[in-house]
């Protein structure tokens, strides 16, 4: 609720003085139905612009407060173990018969040269 509260906080001082930016002179004959669309449009553009920016600052403070635990790391430079081992399929654009062949050949020897 504290971000909610200061998102909508955030939106309505900036929605207010946004709005000062357009002259509302007591002579001009603006209708109130324009006025309202551009707050309103205003409001919701501001709103996803206010909660990113909320967000990415929340999220930097509490990390450099808290931490963030560290990430779980591996040493590959043997290869990858037995049993984390897969086959990288895809899909295969090609005009000819011929290049699907090679293209098929090459993954096949790629596959076999890795096996132990």
């Amino acid at each position: 609720w504290i971000f909610l509260t200061t998102v909508v906080t955030l939106s309505c001082v900036a929605s207010v003085c946004f709005t000062y930016f357009v002259k509302w002179a007591n002579t001009t004959a603006t209708n109130f139905l324009v006025a309202l669309i551009y707050i309103l449009t205003n409001a919701f553009c501001l709103w996803s612009i206010i909660e990113f920016f909320l967000l990415t600052l929340w999220f930097h403070t509490i990390r450099l407060i808290c931490g963030m635990p560290p990430l779980p790391k591996q040493n590959f430079r043997n290869g990858l173990e037995r049993q984390g081992r897969t086959i990288l399929a895809y899909c295969l654009l090609s005009k000819t018969p011929q290049s699907s062949e090679e293209c098929f050949n090459t993954a096949m020897e790629a596959h076999l040269a890795n096996l132990d």
